[in-house]
């Protein structure tokens, strides 16, 4: 089978990943992600429209930019390799780059950096942000194997999360969690001046919806406001409790693990991860075997459900006990965002 009928169940099974991956994308950003996701290829250069063949972890693969309450942000997706590398090319600019593993090299990592407020896109894996404001910066790496670079002269904060990552860092650093392989690096340069061009245009993808004018109050306040007349910006973390009793869980018969988080303290949406050092799936060092959505309101608890593959289960009844790590990340509407980790031990039924 080649040609079209080869590349047609391809690229819409990858279509069809993606819708569910981000679901708010409508059509027009869905084509603009496949036609980025490629790799050049000199065959088939002139060929076709993007010069190259489809790759399905690039069309999923994302990471968030933005500048936030004086915080330069770098949030990484789940279950990417990232390789990112933060500078200052000019005195008011912070340069964030996540660069494509080359072609035909194992295994697959960076990502599309998808930049937010202060932020302007270069191109699909670097990110210029101002550095007018901002303080410090905060680096999530999520999971899988990392690289991170922050040789930058600015105070940085580096959680690099599960997996064998490592971090080069220059003095101003100060906090480091969870990075196997550290390095320290004198500070860089000071750069030449500040940049002599405007700061990049944000990604159309990520600009937030109009939001409607809040009616006047008595008086004819308008709630909302501060005593400037500006808008009040909401800052305000989501919070939630995790109960002791989660410290050890039971495997039902049927391989569902079960884990409840909260309550939460305003309505959230997020991701939770479940992953294991010992090797629940064969051949890696830190296994990802569980993975899901949820959304939630404000005082509610969240209530989450992994079933385990048949081959998992096995092996969690061979080992009896295994050692396990519970990720959440919650977003509220404001677009703040707290990550909780938690490590129990999850039994065999």
């Amino acid at each position: 089978m080649q040609g079209t009928s080869m590349a047609t169940p391809l690229v819409a099974g990858i279509a069809a990943l993606v819708k569910s991956e981000f679901p708010g994308e409508n059509s027009a950003q869905l084509r603009d992600d496949l036609l980025r996701a490629v790799d050049p290829l000199p065959a088939l250069a002139d060929k076709v429209a993007t010069g190259g063949r489809i790759n399905a972890y690039k069309a999923v693969a994302r990471s968030t930019v933005a500048v936030r309450d004086g915080v330069l942000r770098v949030q990484a997706g789940e279950g990417q390799r990232n390789h990112f590398t933060l500078s200052r090319p000019f005195t008011d600019r912070i340069l964030v780059e996540d660069a494509w593993t080359p072609p035909y090299q194992d295994p697959m990592g960076g990502s599309r950096l998808m930049p937010g407020p202060g932020c302007g896109r270069l191109s699909d894996t670097r990110v210029l942000c101002t550095s007018d404001g901002v303080g410090s910066i905060a680096v999530d790496a999520g999971d899988l194997d990392d690289t991170i670079s922050t040789v930058d002269g600015l105070a940085a904060s580096v959680d690099c999360g599960t997996g064998a990552d490592t971090l080069v860092f220059d003095a101003h650093d100060d906090a480091r969690t969870g990075c196997e392989g550290q390095t320290s690096r004198p500070d860089p340069r000071p750069p030449a001046g500040p940049d002599p061009n405007p700061l990049p245009p944000p990604d159309p993808v990520l600009l937030p919806a109009p939001k409607p004018t809040p009616a006047p109050g008595p008086g004819g306040a308008v709630g909302g406001t501060s005593s400037s007349g500006a808008p009040a910006r909401d800052t305000t973390r989501p919070t939630a409790a995790v109960a002791r009793r989660n410290k050890r869980i039971r495997l039902s018969r049927k391989g569902r693990l079960t884990f409840k988080l909260g309550p939460v303290s305003e309505a959230v949406t997020g991701t939770a991860t479940f992953s294991s050092r010992r090797k629940l799936v064969r051949g890696k060092r830190v296994a990802v075997f569980g993975r899901t959505r949820f959304k939630v309101g404000a005082g509610r608890r969240v209530s989450v459900r992994v079933t385990l593959s048949k081959a998992n289960r096995k092996r969690v009844r061979r080992l009896k006990t295994v050692t396990t790590d519970a990720r959440f990340v919650l977003e509220d509407a404001a677009g703040n965002t707290r990550t909780i980790r938690f490590r129990f031990v999850l039994r065999r039924p």
